[in-house]
C-alpha cells in the first residue's frame, strides 16, 4: 500500500445473466463488502481517513424475455445499496434492456455508464471487470492500482481454485450433491497453470485480458470496447488494445482471483466448447499482431508459435 502512494478510484464491474447469478448475488455482495471494508481500514491507517479512494460496484445484468426476477429482487438490491452506502461504497444495479450477452452488458457499462461527460455517471480511474462467481481479495485492488498508476492499461490477476475443485468435487458446496468428478483434479491443474500466451506476452508488456480478475484503466476499456461477434470478447479486447492502440498489459502472479469449475460434466463440456470456439475465433488476431507497429517480429513469432501449438487442433 505504501508503494501505491494512493489507491486509484475504483469500480468493480459484475456482468450478470439472471437467473444464473441471482442466487449467489447475496454471497458475492457479502464477500466484497468484507474485502472493501478491509481496504478502507488499511487505507485510513496508511494514508489517513481523508485520502480514501472512491469505491463502487456496478452490476450490469440482463435476463431472458420470458422470465422475471423474484418479487424480492428489487427490495434486496435496495437493501444492499443502503448497506454499502453505510460503508462508503456506492452500489449501482443496472438492467441492460435488449442485451443478449455478457458482451452487451460490458459495452453498456463502457459506452453509457463510464462516460465522464454525462452528469451523474460512474467514472473512476480504474475498473475491474470480473465474473460474479470469481472472488477477488482486497490486496488485488492495491496491486492493480500500482500497475494502472505506473502506466499499464491492463493488469490481469492469476486464476486460483477452491478446495472443492482440487478435490474433484466441484458441487461440494451444494448440500447432498457432493459427487466425484473424475477429471476435476486434472482440469483444475490445467486451469490454474499460467497460460503460455499471457505469460510470454507479459514479458513484452502485452499480456491480454482473461475475462475476469482484470484491472483496466477506465478510459482505455471505453476506447477498446467489446466485440459481440465473438464469444472470446475478453481476449479480443486485450489484443485489439495492444495491437491497434499500443496499450500495455501485465500478468501479475501476486494478484489472485479464485473461481470455481462448473458443478457437473454437462456444464463443464458446454463451457469448454465455448472456450475452444473462442480460441478458434482468436486466430483472426494473428493478422493484427503481424501488421501492428507495436509488436516486433520476435514477439510476433513467439506469440503465434505459442498459440498454434496448443488449445486447438485446427489453427487455421
Amino acid at each position: 500500500m505504501l508503494a501505491a502512494g494512493k489507491i486509484e478510484d475504483f469500480t468493480l464491474v459484475l456482468p450478470c445473466y439472471l437467473p444464473n447469478e441471482e442466487e449467489i448475488l447475496d454471497d458475492v455482495f457479502e464477500h466484497y463488502l468484507k474485502e472493501l471494508k478491509k481496504l478502507t481500514t488499511y487505507e485510513a491507517d496508511v494514508f489517513g481517513a481523508e485520502s480514501l479512494c472512491r469505491k463502487q460496484i456496478l452490476v450490469v445484468w440482463n435476463k431472458p424475455e420470458k422470465w422475471t426476477p423474484k418479487a424480492s429482487f428489487e427490495d434486496d438490491m435496495r437493501a444492499w445499496i443502503v448497506k454499502f452506502k453505510e460503508n462508503q461504497i456506492h452500489l449501482v444495479v443496472h438492467e441492460v434492456l435488449g442485451s443478449t450477452s455478457k458482451c452487451d452488458n460490458l459495452n453498456e457499462a463502457c459506452e453509457n455508464l463510464f462516460d465522464p461527460e454525462k452528469e451523474g455517471n460512474i467514472h473512476t480511474t480504474m475498473c475491474c471487470l470480473n465474473d460474479a462467481d470469481t472472488m477477488l481479495d482486497w490486496s488485488c485492488i492495491v496491486r492493480g492500482s500500482i500497475h494502472i498508476t505506473n502506466g499499464y492499461h491492463i493488469a490481469q490477476a492469476m486464476n486460483s481454485h477452491c478446495a472443492n475443485d482440487a478435490n474433484g468435487t466441484p458441487d461440494g458446496e451444494v448440500p447432498g450433491t457432493k459427487t466425484c468428478h473424475p477429471y476435476g483434479l486434472l482440469i483444475t491443474i490445467g486451469d490454474a497453470t499460467k497460460p503460455q500466451n499471457m505469460s510470454t506476452q507479459s514479458t513484452f508488456n502485452h499480456s491480454p485480458f482473461n475475462g475476469r480478475g482484470g484491472f483496466w484503466n477506465t478510459d482505455a476499456v471505453r476506447k477498446v470496447g467489446f466485440d459481440h461477434r465473438t464469444v472470446g470478447e475478453d481476449h479480443c479486447a486485450g489484443y485489439r488494445g495492444c495491437a491497434y492502440f499500443g496499450m500495455k498489459g501485465i500478468l501479475d502472479m501476486n494478484m489472485l482471483c479464485q473461481e470455481q469449475e462448473p458443478p457437473n460434466c454437462s456444464a463443464l463440456t458446454k463451457q469448454r466448447i465455448r472456450w475452444e470456439t473462442a480460441a478458434l475465433q482468436m486466430r483472426r488476431t494473428f493478422s493484427w499482431i503481424i501488421r501492428s507497429p507495436h509488436y516486433n517480429r520476435f514477439e510476433a513469432f513467439i506469440l503465434l508459435w505459442g498459440q498454434l501449438q496448443q488449445n486447438c487442433n485446427m489453427p487455421f
